[in-house]
Formats: structure tokens, sequence, C-alpha cells
């Protein structure tokens, strides 16, 4: 007995997760709603539970709240083992004393969900066909599905985990990935991050700043690297600037070197772009200039 429950105290410190350990003869709650030490929900007719095997007690939890059909849990202590139920305690069917068990009921706060199949997955799980062309719910511990995942510009989710919840992104064709790291994860019952990186396209760059959102403007034809001139550029230009440099908007256009003059030849004048377009080079410009590095572009994004 000693041995079982010190084993179950690890677990619970493993998971990080604080549980009050309750005398049954109280029926007092721990932390997780209705939960019962050292009883069990009784098999009933025919129904029987799904098993996991060597799960601690807030993962068996987990799997149920992923489980829309799941109503209530069996935690056998000793053996780490989670019961699955597809109903709840009632007058008919109370609850049997047995010192391995702990007994949980879910509330469920999130409603709605997508159909799987014949089955309905919830916010804490998503929907995903086997090999076998099954569909079935997985649980997630993210507490916001996967499907709001956070975009990037210029790139896509090149994976996607659904335990752990976590994303890879991977940048497009001629662009480069700016930042700390391409994999964000959404932590247990908490929100996506915002991810750290960007896609760059190779052909643009700032400079002359201590921040990546603003700077003096570079772009690189046939391997060169020179300046824009600023007769001409304005906020849509900008706005191409920005897009190209993985950000969602330019909040404003700058000309007279305002972050100071660039080195090396001026590759562009007279920009005229429509917002459209994927970089600079798609906008109407001029290869020739009458312009000087006091008259460099810059950019600021948002």
């Amino acid at each position: 007995m000693y041995e079982a429950n010190k084993m179950f105290l690890t677990l619970l410190i493993f998971y990080s997760v604080e549980v009050r350990v309750v005398n049954s003869e109280e029926n007092t709650c721990s932390s997780v709603p209705h939960d019962t030490v050292g009883k069990r929900l009784p098999l009933i007719g025919e129904m029987r539970p799904q098993i996991e095997n060597i799960i601690g007690f807030q993962m068996c939890l987990k799997k149920c709240k992923a489980k829309s059909s799941c109503l209530s849990i069996n935690y056998d202590r000793s053996q780490l083992q989670c019961e699955l139920n597809e109903y709840k305690k009632n007058e008919t069917h109370p609850l049997v004393e047995d010192k391995m068990y702990i007994y949980a009921e879910i509330e469920r706060s999130v409603q709605g969900g997508v159909i799987c199949g014949d089955k309905m997955c919830n916010l804490f799980s998503t929907c995903v066909t086997t090999k076998a062309n099954r569909k079935i719910c997985i649980e997630t511990v993210c507490s916001e599905p996967i499907s709001q995942a956070p975009r990037i510009v210029n790139g896509y989710l090149s994976k996607i985990t659904d335990f752990p919840a976590a994303v890879i992104y991977k940048c497009n064709p001629h662009y480069v990935a700016i930042g700390n790291k391409e994999a964000i994860q959404c932590p247990i019952d908490g929100k996506w991050a915002e991810p750290s990186t960007r896609c760059q396209h190779e052909t643009v760059k700032l400079a002359n700043s201590e921040v990546s959102y603003k700077g003096l403007l570079y772009v690189n034809r046939d391997g060169t690297w020179g300046t824009v001139c600023d007769d001409g550029f304005g906020l849509i230009d900008a706005k191409v600037v920005c897009s190209s440099l993985g950000f969602t908007r330019a909040i404003s256009a700058h000309g007279g070197a305002k972050f100071g003059k660039g080195t090396g030849p001026i590759l562009m004048d007279d920009v005229g772009c429509s917002g459209d377009e994927e970089t600079l080079f798609n906008c109407r410009h001029s290869k020739s200039h009458n312009c000087n590095h006091g008259e460099d572009a810059g950019v600021v994004c948002g």
C-alpha cells in the first residue's frame, strides 16, 4: 500500500499538477470536480470502458476530455491504468469501495465540436484518419484547437502533432527563415503563442536598425545588394516590402536616408507598386537613377 501511494504521488509531481488526496468517507472533492479516492464505478451491463495503460491520473482526465463520449474515469493507482467510462454514477449504479481506485467525473465547459466518423470531436481532441481509413478522435493538451494555430506570412505549417500540440513552420521557396525557432507548442490548458519565425524573401533586407521591423531598405539584384531611391516611394511600395519581409502590414515609408545612408549601388528608382506584388522587383521601377545615398528609402513594418 505504501509503495502504491508513493508511486501515485510521484506521478502527480511528474505531471506538475496538485491534487488533494482526501478521505473517501468525507466525500470531499479534490481540485478536479467530483473525484473520490478509494471508490470506482462498476461495470454496467455489456458496457466496457476503454482502457489506457501506464499513464498518470491527470493524463487519464485529459484523455477522457478528448473523447466526447467519455463522462467519467476509474483510475487504478496500483496498475497506473485508466478506464474511460461512457456513463456516470447514479442511484441505480452507485460507486463501490476499492482502495486502489480514484473515481472522477468530467465537467465539460467547452461546447460544440466536429463530426468524426460516427463520433463528435470536442475542442480537446482532433479528428484524424488512420491507415485503415477509420476516423478517430485523438486528444490534445491545448485548450485551443490546432486549426487556430497561427499562420505565418510567406510560409506554411509543414508538420502538425496532436500530442503534444505543436506545429513546425517552413518557408515558401525563395524565402529564408528569420528567428529563433521554427516550431511552437501549445502548453497544457494554454493558448497558442505567436511564432518567433518569419519568412523573408532572399532579395530584400533591412539595415541600420536595432530592431527587425524597420530600417534602411536593401534589395539584391543578381547577387549584388544595393539601396532604393526614394523618388515616388510611398506606403503602397512599403506594403510590398513589408510583406516580402514576412510582416503583416506597413506602418510608414521613409525617404531622405531616414535610417542612414547606404553603401554600394542604387539599384532601383521610381518604384510604383499596386500593393499585391511579391517583391519590389515585380513592381514597375527603373534600373537607372539620378539619386544619391542621401535619398535612400526605408520602411517601418508591423
